[in-house]
């Protein structure tokens, strides 16, 4: 359990961090989306970010039991498996980062689940 509230003082604060930013400055994140959509090397590294920070969660944090914990482990696949596919199928990333430079909506949707998966792990590491 140890892991589980060290890696929740982690990524929740980060998610509330960037989901802030995001909120504050959506102009100019959606300007962010349109360099990933239109730069190789960017779409890569994200990618590659992605498959990395999955595979630490996957192997350090694999926790299938049915508690507050099991979001991480969540995260940990999806982020692995989310950059194994971009690694794989880069064109993925470039029409995901077309559709959030265009829509603010789409934008704004997934900051507010990722805002609350940030305030709900950030809760549950420190209390």
């Amino acid at each position: 359990m140890e892991t589980s509230i060290l890696l929740a003082r982690i990524v929740g604060p980060v998610f509330i961090i960037i989901v802030i930013g995001l909120l504050v400055n959506l102009k100019n994140y959606q300007g962010v989306m349109r360099d990933f959509a239109e730069s190789p090397g960017l779409r890569y590294l994200g990618a590659v970010i992605a498959l990395v920070f999955g595979m630490l969660i996957v192997l350090f944090h694999n926790v299938w039991a049915v508690q507050w914990s099991l979001v991480i482990t969540i995260l940990g696949w999806i982020s692995l498996i989310k950059g194994a596919v971009l690694i794989i199928f880069p064109e993925m990333m470039t029409r995901l980062s077309d559709r959030y430079a265009r829509s603010t909506t789409a934008l704004r949707v997934h900051a507010v689940i990722i805002l609350i998966i940030g305030v709900f792990l950030t809760v549950m590491g420190f209390r």
